[in-house]
């Protein structure tokens, strides 16, 4: 059956591609909207996930992505995220063979970079500017009040490499103020010599890259005043609605968006509203609606609906929280306070809200058996509430220490023990009556007794050997459904070495089927319905509704402690963090007591904790108030091993509950070992806990220089319920150093990756180690940009394990058997002894080599400026172990693979208004060993032809790009496609988007898939 899957899944594989026009700028306060265009074949994803993370971050969040066709895939940065700082994004493809990412060349070091544009206001319009918005404008702010003596301008780019500072001009009010302003590798500052006058003022910086090619200029201003006064009260905000139409395969569906954004600025305090209504929201899933309320000054940031806190990179780290955020931040205190919900609580729909067990039990006090029929509640998801506090000292920007709480805990009464109008299956029950299972050989959904036959006697009071139907049940007004359905529940393989009952099969297997009957009630009608109709023999019914440990899914309570500390200064930075964490799976059992914890690690009830002893103590023996007395009331005198702690000394658990629900039964860690010195104090010893997890790196950072190493371990029972992405069980290891060469101009990179999964088991283990190469050359202008790769991908998972036969053998023939063991050890020696008799072997070995090539050049001829594009990837993995696993299995698959994909585009811009592209790509793919029958080949060719015009009065940007797509090998196909793209401005700040595909796949043998997609976007700005 394994190889059946892996062969299937193999059939629709092709050379894998995954295309993204990478965003440059994005405003402020705005959805980032994220697409990709993949063209997998129907290969089956693992994992699609975006990573994200602001200029002030070292780790990324993570989440996935969508799609409507399973060819168009979206993510959305929210834009509570998108406020003030860059941001850093990188697209991560995973499906069962192959990885994909973009950047394709170690995205984590190089990611895709997004300028976030600062919003602007000047009498009364606002305008976006800083489209170089890595860099930092420390003094004067936008649009701030200065008094003359405060005056100076100062800016930073430490974040930046590709600049050149040698040709960074200045200005003051269109004056050139270069070279009286110190410039220096991170940052430059303007200290005037005399007074400026008051009034309005403008500072304008114009910054060139290696290149020497200019960014858009950083323009701000400000007010030089004698005295504040008090700004005016300004708002702008926006409001727009986006519509999604997709009829993909014949299946049609659709869904819109609203959003509204307010923005408001005070002398005290700016405030911003956002809200989003999702079409697709509803009470069966998690909310996709949000709203948000933020109001921010210097000192204090108050959130409030949905927002995004992140306290470190193992306890709270971006994780979408719905209630109210509380952050306070002074020169060297800074406090952090979080209260909500992680997930809402789920009631589930009517027809999955109730599961049924029934069992025949037998009653001491009646002396006879009954029937009992649980019932319990399904389908649901409690609310997880949310508690965190953050306390740091220390300056952010120098050295800065936190302490870190975060508290996630299932809220049981959110989830209700009854839902209105819920409906009940009555499988549980009604099975016992459904047919007996049967081999329809002819597979028609009939029992043939002259061509079918009896596979298994299931129906209760049937006749054994015979086949017998299923019991009919005549319909009452509260039979919701009463039918029977013929189900297939299995197949029946022949076994060419013995003569069973699926000998007619032959080489093909036979469905195996069953009458089933199916009857659904409302649930208020239960009790009802079982006096109506007789389901069970003619004993007791009991019906019971559990009230806690339903069947799907325990209330939890997790508690995760941590502290940080981050070093920042213009040479280096560390950052360093570790987290404890503590999880209870089941809090329907009540907290624990203090009297309780007498016996968590010995059965005594001496009122010590681990307290042992050296007494042989007597049958029928007892405690009480702390002292062994034998069964005649005599005191027994206690000789003690172990002192023990005292049980005064514990705090009560009760009186914790708040932080914790402690139960020992159902606790990670788990507290007797805990408490039993299996866990030793050093601190070497505290990183290897299972339930720690600590990340520590170093970046040091020299003028032609940037070293930049780290280690990240996970423990296997480190939990952390905020940080939902966080993978446990698992160590990281990493080293990066970057060099510059040649005046900037060409930058040099080695890194390394060690990564280690499953560190608790063997069999799950797997290691890998990751080496790459990469060059980056800038030339002068009119030169061609290089970037060069190369990557080596060291892969070692699974176990080869030898099952040796170690049963002593087996009984005498002629021995008497006595309660199934052999008198007077008349055994026969068992001529296996010591052999293998079963061999497991999961292991993969590979080793896979990345080579790039990207060549990128800005050219003009022709009066036209054009740009050019050529990439060439090249990939090929090893299977190490192939001629080990081929002698041993024949139908192994191995999984060795060759990649190559090349592409190439041009971009020409005819004039301000007309532009065109052309891409074309060629992808090449082949899997496994050519004598395999999971060999598969693909050769993919793509071509897309695009023009855009721009800047019309009303029609300020249309475009269509036809594009047409052929596989050759294993999954031949045709595709061709036409896409639209329409920006209308109908006035100032209305403004309409819209964008539409086509595309036309053709299967060789099989039907044309003709699919569509709408997208519409309608905004307002005021």
């Amino acid at each position: 059956m394994y190889k059946i899957l892996i062969i299937l899944f193999f059939n629709i594989l092709l050379s894998q591609s995954i295309n993204h026009e990478p965003i440059k700028n994005i405003k402020e306060n705005s959805d980032i909207k994220i697409e990709v265009f993949i063209d997998l074949q129907a290969s089956e994803i693992k994992t699609f996930e975006l990573y994200y993370k602001n200029s002030s971050q070292d780790g990324y969040f993570k989440q996935n992505f969508f799609s409507d066709d399973n060819i168009y895939f979206y993510s959305n940065i929210p834009s509570n995220f998108v406020i003030d700082k860059d941001i850093y994004y990188y697209i991560l493809l995973e499906t069962k063979t192959n990885i994909l990412t973009l950047p394709q060349i170690d995205p984590q070091l190089n990611p895709f970079r997004i300028n976030v544009l600062k919003e602007v206001i000047n009498n009364n319009k606002y305008t976006y500017e800083n489209e170089i918005s890595n860099i930092n404008i420390i003094s004067p702010e936008y649009d701030e009040n200065v008094l003359p003596e405060n005056f100076i301008i100062s800016v930073s780019y430490y974040e930046y490499d590709n600049l050149n500072i040698d040709s960074i001009k200045v200005f003051l009010d269109d004056i050139d103020i270069t070279s009286k302003t110190n410039i220096k590798q991170n940052y430059l500052i303007y200290i005037p010599q005399k007074k400026i006058n008051t009034g309005l003022h403008k500072v304008k910086i114009l910054i060139p890259n290696n290149e020497n090619s200019f960014y858009d200029p950083v323009i701000w201003m400000f007010n030089i005043v004698e005295k504040y006064e008090k700004q005016n009260f300004n708002y702008f905000g926006k409001i727009w609605t986006d519509f999604t139409g997709n009829e993909i395969d014949g299946l049609n569906s659709s869904y819109n968006t609203s959003n509204f954004n307010l923005t408001a600025n005070t002398e005290w305090m700016n405030f911003n509203l956002k809200s989003r209504y999702n079409s697709l929201d509803n009470d069966f899933e998690q909310a996709k609606n949000r709203y948000s309320l933020r109001m921010k000054n210097k000192f204090l940031v108050i959130d409030y609906g949905d927002f995004y806190p992140q306290f470190d990179q193992l306890s709270l780290n971006g994780n979408r929280v719905r209630g109210v955020g509380f952050n306070f931040k002074s020169k060297f205190i800074q406090l952090n306070l979080v209260k909500g919900e992680l997930n809402r609580a789920i009631q589930g729909s009517a027809n999955e809200a109730f599961d049924l067990s029934y069992s025949t039990e037998y009653s001491e006090e009646q002396g006879q058996d009954f029937n009992q029929l649980n019932i319990a509640r399904s389908g649901y998801a409690f609310q997880n509430e949310l508690s965190g506090l953050r306390m740091s000292f220390g300056r952010e920007d120098k050295f800065n220490w936190g302490l870190n709480l975060v508290k996630v805990k299932d809220n049981i009464n959110s989830v209700r023990s009854t839902l209105k109008g819920a409906i009940i299956n009555l499988d549980a029950i009604t099975n016992q009556f459904s047919s007996d299972q049967f081999i329809d050989f002819n597979n028609n959904d009939f029992f043939d007794p002259d061509e079918d036959e009896l596979y298994l006697d299931t129906k209760l009071n049937g006749n054994d050997g015979v086949w017998d139907d299923e019991q009919s049940f005549s319909n009452i007004n509260e039979f919701l459904v009463n039918e029977v359905n013929t189900v297939l529940v299995g197949y029946c393989i022949d076994n060419p070495d013995e003569v069973d009952i699926c000998d007619n099969c032959y080489e093909d297997s036979c469905p195996i089927k069953q009458n089933i009957i199916s009857i659904e009630i409302l649930e208020e009608n239960l009790d009802y319905v079982l006096t109506q109709v007789n389901l069970f023999n003619d004993l007791d019914i009991n019906l019971n509704y559990l009230d806690d440990n339903w069947f799907s899914g325990t209330p939890k309570d997790n508690l995760v402690l941590g502290t940080d500390f981050k070093v920042n200064s213009n040479k280096f930075k560390v950052n360093g963090s570790i987290a404890f964490s503590t999880l209870n799976d089941n809090i329907w059992y009540p907290v624990t007591t203090k009297n309780e914890l007498d016996t968590i690690l010995d059965d005594f009830e001496d009122c010590y904790v681990g307290r042992t002893y050296s007494n042989e103590f007597p049958a029928n023996y007892y405690w009480l108030d702390c002292i062994a007395y034998d069964i005649n009331g005599i005191e027994i005198p206690l000789i003690y091993n172990e002192i023990g702690a005292s049980l005064e000394d514990f705090p009560d658990p009760e009186d914790l509950s708040d932080l914790m629900h402690f139960n020992p039964v159902n606790m990670i860690p788990n507290i007797p070992s805990f408490l039993n010195d299996e866990y030793d104090s050093k601190f070497s010893d505290i990183l290897n806990y299972p339930e720690v997890a600590y990340d520590f790196n170093v970046r040091l950072n020299y003028p032609n220089q940037n070293f930049y190493f780290g280690i990240k371990k996970v423990g296997s029972e480190f939990n952390s319920f905020a940080n939902s992405y966080l993978q446990s069980d698992t160590q990281e290891k990493f080293i990066n150093n970057r060099f510059k060469l040649l005046n900037n101009r060409m930058y040099l990179s080695l890194n390394w990756k060690s990564i280690n999964n499953g560190l608790s088991s063997e069999i799950s283990s797997s290691n890998s180690d990751k080496y790459d190469l990469i060059i980056s050359y800038y030339p002068r202008k009119n030169l061609p940009n290089l970037n060069l790769n190369y990557g080596s991908y060291d892969k070692n998972s699974g176990l080869y394990f030898e099952e040796i036969d170690n049963n002593l053998g087996f009984c005498d023939d002629e021995a008497i058997i006595t309660e199934n063991e052999c008198p007077n050890n008349q055994w026969n020696q068992n001529e296996n002894y010591g052999s293998v008799i079963n061999i497991t072997d999961n292991r993969i070995i590979t080793q896979t080599n990345n080579m790039s090539l990207t060549l990128s050049q800005n050219l003009t001829f022709w009066d036209t400026n054009h740009n050019f594009s050529l990439s060439v990837f090249k990939s090929d993995t090893d299977d190490i172990l192939y001629r080990d696993r081929i002698l041993e299995n024949i139908d192994y698959i191995s999984p060795q693979s060759t990649s190559n994909n090349t592409n190439f585009s041009i971009k020409s811009y005819i004039n301000s208004f007309l532009s065109t592209d052309f891409y074309f790509s060629n992808s090449e793919y082949t899997f496994s060993n050519e004598i395999s029958s999971a060999f598969q080949e693909q050769d993919v060719i793509t071509t897309r032809l695009g023009i855009n015009y721009n800047k019309n009065k009303i029609i300020e940007k249309i475009g269509t790009s036809i594009d047409y797509a052929s596989g050759d090998g294993t999954s031949p196909y045709n595709q061709y496609g036409l896409k639209l793209l329409l920006d209308l401005k109908f006035s100032k700040n209305l403004l309409l988007n819209i964008n539409m595909r086509y595309y036309n796949r053709s299967i060789p043998n099989d039907a044309d898939y003709k699919n569509s997609i709408v997208k519409a976007n309608l905004s307002y700005n005021f």
